[in-house]
C-alpha cells in the first residue's frame, strides 16, 4: 500500500472522481506510448547488432531512450499524483481505483475503474477486483 493511504466515505471517494479522471486518461496515453517505445528500442537494437556502425540508427535509438525515459518520468508523477490524494492505483490499463474506507466493524476497499460513472463496488482488504460486490 501507498504511504498517504486515507479513509474514504462512499461520498468522498465519488467527489474525487472527476479529478482522477484525467490524470487516468493521461496516464494511459502515457502507458500506450511507454510500451510503443519499447517495442521501437526493441527493433532499433536488433538493427545495431548487424550494423553497430550506423551512426543514424544509434541517433534514432539515443532519441527514443530519451523519449522512453521522459515518458516514463511523466509516468511516476501521475502516480504520484493520484496516491498523494490517498487512494490506490491498482492498474493503469483498466483505470482502477481502490480507496480505503470502513465499515461498522473492519476496513474494506470501494472500488472503481475509468469505465464507471460512481464507485459502486467494495471487497476485502485481503481481495482484488476480481471478486468485488456490489455496494
Amino acid at each position: 500500500m501507498t504511504k498517504n493511504v486515507r479513509l474514504f466515505t462512499l461520498e468522498e471517494a465519488n467527489q474525487l472522481l472527476p479529478t482522477l479522471i484525467p490524470i487516468l486518461k493521461e496516464l494511459q496515453e502515457l502507458r500506450g506510448a511507454v510500451d510503443k517505445l519499447e517495442v521501437e528500442i526493441d527493433s532499433l537494437e536488433l538493427i545495431l547488432k548487424g550494423a553497430p556502425e550506423d551512426g543514424k540508427v544509434r541517433g534514432e535509438l539515443e532519441e527514443k531512450v530519451s523519449g522512453l525515459n521522459q515518458a516514463i518520468a511523466e509516468m511516476q508523477k501521475l502516480i504520484y499524483k493520484i496516491e498523494s490524494f490517498g487512494c490506490i492505483l491498482r492498474n493503469i490499463e483498466l483505470g482502477l481505483i481502490d480507496f480505503l474506507s470502513q465499515t461498522e466493524d473492519r476496513n474494506i476497499f470501494l472500488c472503481w475503474h475509468l469505465k464507471e460513472e460512481k464507485v459502486t463496488y467494495w471487497h476485502e482488504t485481503n481481495e482484488n477486483f476480481d471478486v468485488r460486490k456490489p455496494l
